[in-house]
């Protein structure tokens, strides 16, 4: 079943990018629909986002500072949102800005989804560990994003438009 919600999105790729790592492609453009709404050239800055990755070695072969690469190590990028640090950690080389491009974006969105399915089976452990780095739990066994969460399952369901 096709949902209202995926229609703007680019299901083809999205289907092939996700069986290619052994991800359910429906719940793949739930995250895509969340993370962009399906816009290939969002993007967004997290100041504190910690998890650069070899930051010297890249700015000298992207023959930039570095500070640009740490710059856009902190930055998420595309249909998936992925951060560039995260891309950078899991073996993506080229310009971080390349990551705009929807098949380099879900490549690597979902490569890096597979880790953390393999790190964490359950699904929605999984998700909450995309969008939080882990599945951080509060006290009272709520996710600490745990809208989050809910927006993307609703969508399975076609409960959920937003």
């Amino acid at each position: 079943m096709i949902y209202d919600w995926a229609l703007q999105l680019p299901l083809n790729l999205i289907y092939q990018k996700a069986r290619r790592f052994g991800l359910d492609p429906i719940l793949v453009a739930s995250i895509v629909f969340q993370e962009s709404r399906g816009f290939v050239y969002a993007v967004r800055l997290e100041p504190d986002f910690k998890w650069t990755h070899r930051v010297d070695h890249f700015a000298k072969y992207q023959n930039t500072t570095p500070e640009t690469e740490e710059n856009l190590q902190k930055h998420s990028f595309g249909l998936m949102q992925i951060m560039g640090g995260t891309a950078r950690s899991i073996g993506f080389d080229g310009a971080l800005p390349a990551l705009y491009k929807p098949e380099n974006n879900l490549f690597w969105g979902c490569k890096y989804l597979a880790r953390l399915k393999e790190k964490y089976p359950d699904e929605k452990d999984m998700v909450a560990a995309y969008n939080a780095g882990s599945p951080r739990k509060t006290p009272t066994g709520e996710y600490v994003n745990q809208r989050y969460v809910d927006q993307v399952f609703s969508r399975l369901s076609g409960r959920g438009d937003a």
